[in-house]
């Protein structure tokens, strides 16, 4: 449900506050049912796409840190991080958080996500 509603945020532009409210509204309960960290770092992706007040964007950033840090699944830790740095691109903090994924995946055989890091991390330096 979280790649769905990002995915069509990100390409078909169709989030909106509206929409995420909506799709907090049905995902949130059967994360909370499972109680699960991991399952966090998915479920907040979307919000990134969102623009918000600096403010709350800010404590949401620290908050969604510190999910990634309490998930115990490294794929999971891989894709919040690889959300922070990505949404980040333009400040010098994107970095370590794209680092922090691919930390996250290089001595495992999840290699389409080590390649996903090493790509951003391309991108990262070609822009800059």
């Amino acid at each position: 449900m979280a790649k769905l509603t990002f995915d069509c945020g990100l390409y078909y532009r169709l989030l909106d506050e509206e929409t995420l409210a909506i799709y907090l509204r049905l995902a949130q309960p059967l994360v909370e049912k499972a109680g699960s960290d991991n399952l966090k770092v998915y479920l907040y992706k979307p919000m990134f796409l969102v623009a918000s007040e600096p403010d709350e964007e800010q404590a949401f950033r620290e908050s969604y840190i510190n999910i990634i840090g309490n998930s115990t699944d490294p794929l999971a830790r891989f894709e919040g991080w690889m959300i922070m740095g990505r949404s980040a691109i333009e400040e010098g903090i994107s970095l370590r958080y794209l680092f922090n994924a691919l930390d996250e995946v290089k001595d495992s055989r999840h290699y389409k996500e080590q390649a996903e890091a090493y790509q951003e991390l391309s991108y990262h330096y070609s822009q800059k």
